[in-house]
C-alpha cells in the first residue's frame, strides 16, 4: 500500500520522470533557481522521502546519470556545458558520445536500465532525445515524448509521440521504425495502453478522445 504525501513545488515545476518507486522533478522557484529534486515514494509504513536534490547553475547546465539497477538509484552528475574531451574524461566515451549528441540547453537524465538507456531533457511529460538497447541507438528529434515509464522499457514495442506531427511505433530492440500514425491536429495529451484488447486510448488537451486499435491483415 502506497502512503499518501503532499509535496511541494513552484507553480513552474513539472515531473521528468516517475515510474511506480521513484520521482524526478525539475523545479524553477523565483529569481530562476533551479533544481532537481529525486524522490523515493512512500508505502504503508515510510512517508515519501526526498533522497537528493541537485542544484543547477546557469552557465554550466546539469548532466545527471541515473543507475536504475541500485535500489534507491545511483546518481552521478556534472556540468553539461562541457566540451567534448571533458565529457570524455568525467563520463567514459561511451557516455559522453550520447551525451554530445544529445544534448540541449540545461538539463539531461542519462538512465540506464539493464541493456536499455535513455536520455530525457528538462521538458515535462516525459521528452526524449535519445534511446539505446545494446548497441543499437536512435537519436529523437525535440518534443519526442513517451507517456509512461513501463513502454520507455518495454520489449514489445516504443511509442512515442512527436509533437503536432505523428504517433511513431518503433521496434524496441532495432528501434527501427515499424508504423508512423498522422496526428496533426490532435495534440495528444495522455495515453493509455489496454493490453486486453491492443489498444491505444489517446487524449487530448481538451478531453477529446482517440482509440488506436490494431487491425489483422486478412
Amino acid at each position: 500500500m502506497k502512503s499518501v504525501d503532499r509535496l511541494t513545488w513552484s507553480d513552474y515545476a513539472g515531473v521528468v520522470y516517475v515510474d511506480d518507486d521513484y520521482l524526478y522533478v525539475w523545479d524553477i522557484k523565483e529569481h530562476n533557481e533551479c533544481s532537481l529534486k529525486y524522490y523515493k515514494f512512500g508505502d504503508g509504513e515510510h512517508h515519501t522521502q526526498l533522497l537528493q536534490n541537485i542544484d543547477y547553475q546557469w552557465e554550466e547546465g546539469l548532466m545527471c546519470k541515473i543507475m536504475m539497477n541500485y535500489n534507491p538509484h545511483k546518481i552521478e552528475n556534472s556540468p553539461l556545458r562541457m566540451k567534448k574531451k571533458e565529457l570524455v574524461d568525467v563520463w567514459g566515451e561511451k557516455d559522453a558520445e550520447m551525451i554530445d549528441k544529445a544534448r540541449g540547453r540545461d538539463l539531461l537524465l542519462l538512465l540506464e536500465n539493464g541493456d536499455h538507456i535513455a536520455i530525457l531533457n528538462q521538458q515535462e511529460r516525459g521528452n526524449l532525445r535519445m534511446k539505446r538497447y545494446k548497441d543499437n541507438i536512435k537519436y529523437f528529434k525535440p518534443l519526442t515524448q513517451f507517456f509512461n515509464h513501463e513502454n520507455l522499457w518495454s520489449d514489445k514495442q516504443l511509442i512515442l509521440y512527436e509533437k503536432y506531427s505523428s504517433l511513431n511505433i518503433y521496434n524496441p530492440q532495432t528501434l527501427q521504425l515499424q508504423i508512423t500514425l498522422p496526428f496533426p491536429h490532435f495534440r495528444i495529451w495522455d495515453m493509455q495502453w489496454n493490453l486486453q484488447h491492443s489498444q491505444l486510448i489517446i487524449r487530448s488537451r481538451k478531453h477529446d478522445y482517440c482509440l488506436v486499435t490494431h487491425v489483422k491483415k486478412t
